[in-house]
């Protein structure tokens, strides 16, 4: 009797396998089972039994991952909401089609998904092909979003990037993403398909992955990197990748898959996922465009428009698209009239068609259609077209109209073209940091994040209280403090859009620069610093003499006067050094501390400044300047880079300067041969020294605040570079 009973829950294992199991189209084997939250601590994570699995294909050595990262991600959605059982679309077409008359100039050195949207979005005989016939879909991609870059200065926004990432995953099926990841470095960056590339490491991207899954416990022992300092992650937790180096790619999990783990500390951004595909042929009949190549930027304004000429058959609008940015809100005018129900508030930024509830007769003949869009909520919010070069086109913005014949009927997408969207409940809200403090001048960013089911929008509205100076700003989460701000606390607050009786607050404490010493407080302890190191710590009475034999034979010593910017308890924070023989005289530029931090040299002054004074790893990817350091408790604002600070770095290919510069030092960067990316953060510069940015990568890019645009373009070529592309960013 037991021997049966043993044989029939073999029988019973056997048919349960049966059910649970089903072949995967164009793969292997296919697990079926719910989908979850993207709050579980795993979703989709193996390898070899994946929900809504695609063909792994092989770009070979093209530069090309952007088209094969696209249409994976256009493939996972198709079968995720049902569109599709399988789809495998064609690579060669999508770049082929975006080299043309219309296309770009430069795709052999690589791009980014909005080539692709530029292409899916593209007029009537454009769009998804299917890889084995060339036979034209009817997929339109209506809509996309997309996450941007995080604050990669913040903790919690890189959390928040995360945990949005999953949740497009959850979605829509799959979450495209750049990252860091070279071929030819692979088998010193991975072990056993586990890669990892620290984001400290760099902060610059060159390849495109798919996300399909994650496991939170992902173990950091599993990783290893035997090209930078930080051989593996600090933490657990991994990405579960889909990339584009061919199944048989030896350091791919398994050694067979073409998958990967991706350790949550690489670098992310430009994450991107398809929300919505309409059929082409029930959307219209034509597609009036002049943003063939999509979007390049985004730019200030408060409205923007087109105006097509339709011709002289009638037509009817259904439909208008342009891209979006979340926590902005939108209205639509046809010929000077408001779209009733078209636009609003937008939780997501990326690619968008709204659907006009009813198609709008344009009757006459020769007819010409104006669209105008009204921005409000972001004054950085209008999409400028991308030119053959990839670089804004002036004058030219991302609106398109969609019509068709008076004859015929529109419809409007219908599930499945979407995935269901849950009901939408807010549970709370955060803001990062809850607390700091700052001085008149500085400024502070923020991140709200939204939580709750249903995947509530990220999207707050913003207030400012306590505040005495005019000058003092809340504005899209950056704070901003009058340097006549006389209040001693400041209150923030974000309240979720979604449900505006859910808030966080931050309070801010403003301290006021000390300049001299208060007379009532009489002993300090005085310390110094020769290198960032301590070299003597002494006792001293206010009007006494000290002294710091080690940095005496260096040609400095000790004067007293003034010597104050800050004063904590009974510590002297700042005491300064003169050259001797400037003694007599006036102190040129006084040594307040020489501080190293991160492998970074900073010189501090007296008035709560510091200079950025040497790089001192060559070894270094990227070099971040910061706003401010911190040194012995008191701040000092990063107000200056030194001649030749990073001079001939052979490593560095990125560099980040903060928002409080206002000179770059003579050859600051000259001879960094893999400099590639350089970002100025800053509004305030002045001067950029001769061969600053002489030497550097022929195609470098240095982004600049758009506000300065002009400005800093000139700087740059002025100080000797002639070739670097000067783009503006908000």
């Amino acid at each position: 009797m037991e021997k049966r009973r043993k044989i029939w829950k073999k029988i019973l294992a056997l048919g349960l396998a049966a059910v649970l199991w089903m072949p995967a189209v164009g793969g292997g084997p296919v697990r079926t089972r719910a989908d979850v939250s993207s709050d579980a601590s795993r979703y989709n994570d193996d390898p070899l039994h994946l929900l809504y699995p695609t063909k792994v294909e092989d770009q070979s050595f093209y530069n090309y991952c952007w088209a094969y990262v696209a249409n994976s991600v256009l493939e996972t959605y198709l079968k995720k909401s049902g569109r599709a059982l399988q789809a495998d679309f064609s690579e060669s077409d999508m770049i082929q089609c975006l080299s043309g008359k219309y296309g770009f100039t430069n795709l052999n050195q690589g791009g980014s998904f909005r080539q692709a949207q530029a292409y899916w979005t593209r007029g009537v005989q454009f769009g998804p092909v299917r890889q084995e016939d060339g036979v034209q879909m009817d997929y339109y991609v209506s809509a996309t979003t997309e996450l941007g870059k995080y604050d990669y200065d913040n903790a919690n926004s890189k959390q928040v990037y995360l945990e949005e990432i999953k949740s497009l995953v959850t979605r829509y099926g799959a979450a495209g993403v750049s990252v860091y990841f070279d071929a030819a470095s692979r088998a010193k960056t991975t072990k056993n398909g586990a890669y990892y590339y620290p984001e400290e490491s760099t902060s610059s991207v060159n390849h495109g992955v798919v996300v399909v899954g994650w496991n939170d416990k992902y173990p950091a022992q599993s990783f290893s990197n035997t090209l930078t300092a930080q051989s593996r992650p600090r933490a657990d937790g991994a990405f579960l990748v889909k990339n584009s180096w061919g199944a048989a790619d030896a350091s791919s999990i398994g050694g067979n898959t073409g998958y990967y783990w991706i350790s949550y500390e690489n670098y992310f951004q430009d994450a991107f996922a398809v929300t919505q595909v309409t059929e082409r042929s029930r959307l219209c009949e034509r597609i009036y465009e002049t943003d063939y190549r999509g979007l390049s930027e985004y730019t200030k304004g408060e409205s923007y428009s087109q105006i097509y000429a339709l011709g002289e058959k009638p037509q009817k609008l259904t439909a208008i698209g342009t891209f979006v940015k979340a926590g902005a809100s939108y209205r639509f005018f046809a010929n000077g009239e408001e779209l009733q129900n078209v636009g609003g508030l937008m939780g997501q930024s990326g690619w968008r068609t709204f659907f006009l509830p009813e198609p709008l007769s344009i009757e006459k003949e020769d007819a010409t259609l104006e669209l105008r869009v009204e921005v409000e909520g972001d004054q950085t919010a209008v999409p400028i077209a991308a030119n053959a070069a990839n670089e804004p086109e002036e004058e030219n913005v991302c609106l398109k109209a969609y019509t068709i014949g008076t004859g015929q009927t529109s419809q409007r997408p219908t599930t499945p073209n979407t995935p269901t969207t849950p009901t939408v409940t807010v549970t709370g809200v955060t803001v990062a940091p809850s607390s700091c403090a700052l001085h008149p001048g500085q400024s502070q960013s923020f991140l709200a994040s939204v939580a709750g089911s249903g995947n509530p929008s990220q999207a707050v509205e913003w207030k400012l209280a306590g505040n005495t100076s005019a000058n003092t700003t809340l504005k899209n989460g950056v704070l901003t403090v009058g340097s006549d701000e006389q209040a001693k606390k400041l209150s923030i607050s974000a309240s979720a859009m979604a449900d505006l009786s859910k808030t966080a607050t931050a309070t801010v404490s403003v301290e006021q620069i000390v300049t001299s010493v208060p007379e009532q407080v009489a002993l300090y302890t005085v310390t110094f610093l020769d290198g960032g190191e301590i070299c003597k710590s002494q006792n001293v009475r206010y009007g006494e003499a000290a002294s710091a034999p080690e940095l005496i034979k260096d040609g400095y010593s000790l004067s007293w006067d003034c010597a104050f910017t800050s004063v904590t308890g009974n510590m002297l924070v700042n005491a300064v050094w003169t050259k001797q023989e400037d003694s007599g005289g006036q102190p040129d530029s006084p040594v307040a501390a020489i501080a190293t931090i991160n492998k970074n040299l900073y010189t501090c002054w007296r008035d709560g400044t510091a200079q950025y004074t040497k790089c001192k790893a060559n070894n270094r990817i990227t070099i971040n300047i910061p706003e401010a350091i911190r040194q012995d408790d008191v701040t000092y604002i990063v107000t200056e880079l030194k001649a030749k600070c990073a001079s001939k770095n052979k490593k560095v290919r990125t560099v980040n300067i903060g928002k409080n510069a206002t000179k770059i030092g003579a050859k600051a960067f000259y001879g960094c041969k893999k400099l590639t990316k350089v970002k100025i953060k800053s509004e305030k510069i002045t001067s950029i020294g001769a061969s600053a940015f002489s030497g550097i990568a022929k195609k470098a890019s240095v982004y600049v605040p758009r506000s300065r645009l002009a400005e800093y373009r000139a700087m740059v070529r002025e100080s000797g570079n002639k070739t670097a592309r000067v783009r503006a960013y908000d």
